[in-house]
């Protein structure tokens, strides 16, 4: 078990190495999970937009202004003195104003009547700011609009907030809109934003254009608006008909470049951006992951453990929503993709680890352990899948080594398996397999053209005799019959004949081809099936065998046990004989023992160690002299204590032997007495086992009615009425009531009493 967990928690380490590696190079993996969490951080968030109106120059305003695009600046003129006049507090212009224009004087004196026009202008590949006209400049706020895009899917997912690029520096258009809006130096602004080491946040998307007052640009420059509806307002100007082509890949789908500005916007006015975390935190989440999963991944099945890691990836999401609602940025791609490619990584190490022992056990279930050739069963399956081979050379081997199963009966099984390896070494080869059709009669295939075939199975032969003679030191002749490889049903059948034939032949290898006669052995209905099928019949056909072996064991077993059994119990009766007092005893006490037994409901295995252990219960007295075993008189103290010991001298007897040691307590506690009075260790009660309670009462009225030198002996009345004055002190209660009641079921005592 301590083995499979450090192999589970090693292909664990090779799997977040195997992850992170993954990672590295195919980073879409990574921005598919994060496009997945941004979406839910967007519907889980609640979604309080700011006074912003999105103002969008759409296809309808393209179409309705009467000049071509791009405008002239006196359109834009129009349009910021329509939102001033409407008491709009930030206007936002997403749009460069490169270039001169007949109308620039118009815009020039309107943006220097209004201080609240935040106008853009970009970096271009260079890092070189493409600014807006000086004059426009001079009369507005202006801030850099580049939203870069992540370079593995084309996503933007973070902004700089501030760029310093040389002797140039300046903020993002949102922060200049921030900074308007808050009416705070963008300075300060900044300083409390989280940064990655690039320099850059981490927007939060939580707004689309669903969600945000929309309004055609056309409208507005129309005049088409209520002051109510703009005063106090924020108002961002962009593109977003198609055609203007500003639009921009996020986690949420493609938006209006304008959008992101409102997105960064609302997360620098309310505080909203992510805090990427530390990445220690994720190390230890895939620390914990990886102990986690090793501990699953060890003790359940492939279905358990798949449950458990939908278990894990349900909780790891809900982490990230967690986090992302207060406002911390994890790396939860890892860790997921850590547990799939865990999974998936065990799990075909399973199916190889499986696959391994199972080719493992068919190598052992098909071949003979003692020969290490394959069963005869298994070897024509095998021949006949070699045999739908086309181009192959094919040829069938047929060896006798006479005299070889006489030669053996008197090796151990170790040397028989040496012979037989050396047997082998000297037949596997040219791509061949072989099978024992019977002691000393070798079938096989090997790939050899018949041409070469006499050559090499000339050294073949001569290779087995000298292995023979060295291993047996006795020189066996070896015969072998070859053919071509066809017709295997045939041949299948025509073995018998064949060897039958090798063992008349004058020569030691001759070429042969059918047909044969069909005399001798019955014909045999072979069919040939599938692989497992015949794995499993080879597998039930040694079972059959290893059952049969058992039962043969048991019975052997039984019977040893049964004539030690009687050994013991003659040696007692001997033991018994040499007093005409204790003559039977040990028998009648077993008789009695059953009774009580038999009442109390015992299985037959009890019973059957209640009757062993009531017949042996006094062979420990083998140990005392026969001068006080004997003695006609009342035992002294001296010699009662050593008399004591036959109960712990009959234990060591048999303790020897491993089957007696069940009912060896009943012989060792059988002097025990109820009221702890007893020996040899003075056992109270129900510490005292049953049985051993049962043959204490057996073994005290069989004492009882058969006297003894020094008194004589009571009637079965008498002595069941002595036994009764112990009930509760010297015996059970319980049992001594159930002995008179089957002592009366026989009628040995009165049923009156």
């Amino acid at each position: 078990m301590l083995k499979r967990k450090q192999t589970t928690l090693l292909i664990g380490v090779f799997s977040l190495v195997l992850s992170l590696i993954t990672l590295h190079f195919f980073k879409n993996i990574s921005c598919v999970i994060e496009n997945f969490f941004s979406f839910t951080n967007y519907l889980f968030q609640n979604k309080k937009v700011p006074d912003v109106i999105a103002v969008e120059i759409d296809d309808y305003s393209l179409k309705n202004i009467p000049y071509k695009w791009p405008w002239e600046r006196s359109v834009y003129k129009q349009v910021i003195e329509n939102l001033t006049q409407r008491g709009t507090k930030v206007i936002a212009v997403d749009i460069v104003f490169k270039g001169t224009s007949k109308s620039d004087s118009d815009l020039e004196a309107t943006l220097k009547k209004n201080k609240n026009v935040v106008l853009a202008y970009y970096l271009d590949d260079q890092g070189n700011p493409v600014f807006p006209e000086e004059k426009f400049r001079e009369n507005a706020v202006i801030g850099f609009i580049n939203t870069p895009a992540d370079p593995t899917d084309g996503k933007t997912r973070k902004i700089w907030p501030y760029l310093h690029i040389s002797n140039f520096s300046d903020y993002h258009f949102s922060v200049k809109m921030a900074a308007l809006y808050l009416n705070k130096n963008p300075e300060k602004l900044v300083q409390g934003i989280p940064l990655d080491k690039h320099k850059r946040f981490f927007l939060n998307y939580l707004i689309k254009p669903k969600d945000v007052k929309r309004v055609s640009f056309y409208d507005v420059y129309k005049g088409n608006i209520k002051k109510e509806d703009f005063s106090e307002k924020v108002v961002i100007i962009f593109p977003q008909a198609k055609i203007l082509k500003d639009y921009v890949n996020t986690p949420l789908g493609e938006m209006p470049g304008g959008y992101i500005h409102i997105n960064s916007f609302f997360n620098i006015v309310n505080k909203l951006y992510l805090k990427p975390l530390d990445y220690k935190f994720t190390f230890s989440i895939l620390l914990i992951l990886l102990v986690i999963l090793a501990f699953i991944f060890s003790s359940f099945g492939p279905f358990i453990s798949l449950g458990c890691v939908i278990g894990i990836l349900f909780i790891i999401s809900c982490t990230e929503v967690v986090l992302n609602l207060t406002r911390f940025k994890s790396n939860s791609s890892l860790p997921i993709f850590f547990c799939f490619t865990y999974f998936i990584t065990h799990n075909i190490y399973r199916y190889i680890y499986f696959s391994l022992q199972l080719l493992h056990i068919k190598d052992r279930a098909t071949k003979d352990p003692l020969t290490g050739l394959y069963t005869l069963r298994y070897f024509w399956y095998h021949l006949n899948w070699e045999a739908k081979e086309i181009y192959s050379p094919k040829l069938l081997v047929f060896l006798k080594i006479e005299g070889l199963e006489e030669s053996i009966q008197d090796l151990d099984i170790s040397s028989l398996k040496k012979l037989w390896e050396n047997i082998r070494n000297s037949l596997i080869s040219y791509g061949s397999f072989w099978s024992q059709h019977a002691p000393g009669e070798i079938v096989g295939f090997a790939k050899i053209r018949i041409k070469e075939a006499r050559s090499i199975l000339e050294g073949v032969r001569n290779d087995l005799q000298s292995r023979l003679l060295y291993f047996l030191k006795k020189p066996l002749k070896v015969k072998i019959i070859y053919m071509e490889a066809t017709k295997i049903r045939k041949v299948r059948e025509d073995v018998y004949n064949i060897f039958k034939k090798l063992s008349t032949l004058g020569e030691e290898i001759v070429y042969f081809n059918l047909p044969l006669s069909k005399t001798g052995k019955k014909k045999d209905t072979f069919e040939f099936k599938e692989s497992l099928q015949i794995l499993e019949e080879d597998i039930e056909e040694r079972n059959r065998r290893l059952l049969k072996l058992i039962n043969e064991l048991k019975k052997k077993e039984k019977k040893l046990q049964n004539i030690f059994l009687n050994i013991m119990s003659s040696l007692v009766n001997a033991l018994e004989e040499k007093d005409p007092y204790t003559r039977g005893h040990s028998q009648r006490v077993c008789e009695y023992a059953l009774m009580i037994g038999g009442k109390c409901g015992f299985s037959k295995q009890r019973l059957n160690n209640l009757k062993n252990a009531a017949l042996l219960h006094d062979i420990g007295k083998f140990g005392i002299p026969d001068s006080i075993l004997h003695k006609k008189g009342r035992l002294s103290e001296e010699e009662f204590e050593f008399v004591k010991r036959h109960p712990i001298q009959g234990v060591r007897i048999l303790q020897p032997i491993e089957e007696f040691r069940e009912f060896l307590p009943f012989i060792l506690y059988h002097h025990e007495r109820y009221n702890g009075k007893g020996y040899p260790y003075g056992l109270i009660g129900d510490a005292i086992p049953e049985e051993a309670q049962i043959i204490a009462i057996s073994d005290v009225f069989d004492a009882l009615t058969s006297g003894r030198p020094y008194r004589a002996s009571l009637s079965f009345l008498e002595a069941i009425e002595e036994i009764e004055k112990g009930k509760g002190k010297e015996f059970n209660p319980t049992l001594v009531d159930l002995f008179k009641q089957v002592l009366k079921e026989k009628n040995i005592i009165s049923n009156s009493l």
